[in-house]
């Protein structure tokens, strides 16, 4: 799979001067790149125990307060991947360390928005600028909020 591959295009159209995303693509262009994503995850995947089930989220915008240490905090947009009662994956255009505390405000089918604790425990290189950060929830979903969450 070549890196050029998940490089977001140089010329990024933009809704106002809001990008819906930190790698600016949305639509048909976001869908290529899950779709080659999944593809190679089926390719590569093996079977790993896992403690809940994934489902795929394909939102265009997440919501993520990264806490840094020393205080500050920075919102981002992120991409979202997959989502399970432990834990989200998110696309992301860079690299952010493992242990990052952040916290994620994910919408639900009831039109309210909620937000989790969380730290990040993954952050792959997936090609070009893109990368997949996985972030583990302090504590897993209600059943009930993760059933409300909307997948799309």
């Amino acid at each position: 799979m070549l890196a050029s591959q998940f490089s977001p295009p140089s010329t990024v159209r933009r809704m106002g001067s809001v990008r819906s995303n930190t790698l600016g693509l949305s639509g048909l262009a976001l869908e290529q790149v899950h779709a080659a994503l999944d593809a190679v995850d089926t390719q590569t995947e093996r079977n790993n125990a896992r403690a809940y089930a994934r489902v795929s989220v394909r939102y265009a915008s997440v919501s993520v307060c990264i806490e840094q240490s020393g205080g500050c905090r920075n919102e981002l947009l992120m991409a979202g991947r997959n989502l399970s009662r432990g834990g989200v994956s998110l696309l992301h255009s860079g690299f952010i360390h493992d242990g990052t505390k952040c916290i994620v405000r994910l919408p639900l089918k009831s039109s309210l928005v909620v937000s989790f604790r969380g730290s990040v425990v993954r952050c792959t290189h997936r090609g070009g600028t893109l990368h997949e950060i996985g972030i583990k929830f302090v504590r897993p979903l209600d059943q009930h909020v993760f059933e409300d969450v909307v997948v799309r």
